[in-house]
């Protein structure tokens, strides 16, 4: 949904749609879509986020809305495709959507991700447009140490403490002296810390990873992705049969 002269906004790729659906552009918290064939009669009709508009609110509720903190490049879709069983709630579903917290190499079978929610072993996913299979769902968020940590500590400075939170599991350096912990606490505010559950085993110094467990896959990378690569169950796929969700 958008005007078809702005080559700013929206799908630009190819192929071109054969037809554009002018504005004004939709709300992504809550609105109301209708469809309709040449002669105007009504081919579907959608409710998300909230019940706009009764008239269009299949099974007298509402799909999911995509205004989600954090997330883009998000759809919600009939699932599976082309399902109707005249209820908005129960066809259409967001794909799960996050973002790579720390860039992964060719070859690296754990991609640590800033949001695992909606995720599952054995779901398929795309990181970037290159598709994967998760073996094992662990937990989000990625940083950097702070300062160095000696052995011993149980107190570890971090650069900023978004997606850390108490009882998690963590994964603290990299190498010969990476080793795994489990959040007691986090401080938040300027300065940023986590406390372990039980004192380091190694010395970390500044700059060295702390993260979740990530996502890990059933099979190797076979491209590099930067930190902040989508990550998503589906992905659209206009011009194409619908795979959104």
């Amino acid at each position: 949904v958008r005007d078809a002269s702005n080559r700013q906004a929206g799908y630009q790729g190819t192929p071109e749609p054969n037809q554009w659906v002018g504005g004004p552009a939709l709300s992504p918290a809550a609105g109301s879509i209708v469809l309709r064939d040449a002669s105007g009669r009504v081919i579907d009709s959608v409710n998300y986020g909230l019940l706009v508009d009764p008239w269009a609110a299949q099974g007298g509720c509402a799909a999911p809305a995509l205004q989600v903190a954090g997330a883009t490049n998000r759809s919600a879709g009939r699932f599976p495709d082309g399902a109707d069983s005249r209820s908005n709630c129960d066809d259409f579903h967001a794909q799960a959507v996050a973002r790579v917290a720390a860039a992964a190499a060719v070859g690296a079978e754990n991609v640590k991700v800033s949001d695992v929610s909606g995720f599952q072993a054995g779901q398929r996913i795309f990181i970037d447009s290159e598709p994967t299979v998760i073996a094992a769902v662990g937990t989000p968020g990625a940083t950097i140490l702070a300062a160095d940590t000696a052995a011993g500590t149980a107190v570890i400075p971090i650069a900023a403490s978004f997606r850390f939170r108490d009882g998690q599991a963590i994964v603290i350096g990299a190498g010969k002296n990476e080793e795994k912990a489990t959040v007691a606490a986090v401080t938040r505010g300027r300065a940023p810390t986590v406390t372990v559950s039980s004192p380091l085993q190694f010395a970390h110094t500044a700059g060295e990873p702390l993260t979740g467990t990530g996502l890990t896959l059933t099979a190797a990378l076979a491209y590099a992705h930067t930190l902040g690569a989508p990550v998503a169950s589906q992905l659209a796929t206009p011009g194409a049969p619908n795979q959104s969700n």
